[in-house]
């Protein structure tokens, strides 16, 4: 109690407030900003990045490299559909519910063995003699294969060479 009496007592000059206003002000102007570090490190990495992907879609005659899995060693790991004279390649990653089923095309009437290139209009090293093919309306390049007692789809995308056999 006696504590608070003797600091009721005390006079505080009227300009005080403005005083530390302006003391506040004058310590903010004093200090130094920090330096933002992330463009050293960043402006190099983002350079880096864009010249290695550049020079994996460059080749070294400086043309666009032709990326199509024609160019590659065919094997057994390739699915590939014979429709007429074009080869069609299966594309795991792409989902079918992408695409409008459109008007069937056939049906596959040859399996070949796993490393086979078809060579007759509609055989297939991968699907299953029976398996019905359609159009996509969205896509005149991709087609859609469903089996018997299948639930979904497969998808199979035009090959930019048309046909394995012809390379």
């Amino acid at each position: 109690m006696k504590i608070k009496k003797e600091i009721n007592k005390i006079e505080l000059p009227k300009n005080l407030h403005e005083k530390s206003q302006a003391g506040v002000l004058k310590a903010k102007s004093e200090m130094t900003k920090p330096r933002r570090k992330w463009p050293l490190i960043a402006i190099p990495t983002i350079v880096v990045a864009l010249t290695l992907f550049l020079l994996t879609i460059i080749d070294s005659n400086g043309g666009m490299r032709d990326i199509d899995i024609a160019d590659e060693e065919i094997s057994s790991s390739i699915a590939i559909l014979r429709i007429g004279n074009t080869d069609y390649v299966y594309d795991s990653n792409l989902n079918s519910t992408h695409y409008t089923v459109g008007d069937k095309i056939g049906e596959v009437k040859t399996k070949l063995q796993e490393d086979a290139l078809p060579e007759e209009d509609f055989s297939s090293n991968f699907l299953e003699a029976g398996t019905s093919i359609y159009h996509v309306v969205e896509d005149k390049n991709i087609i859609l294969a469903k089996g018997k007692g299948e639930n979904e789809y497969k998808v199979f995308t035009k090959s930019s060479k048309g046909n394995f056999n012809e390379n």
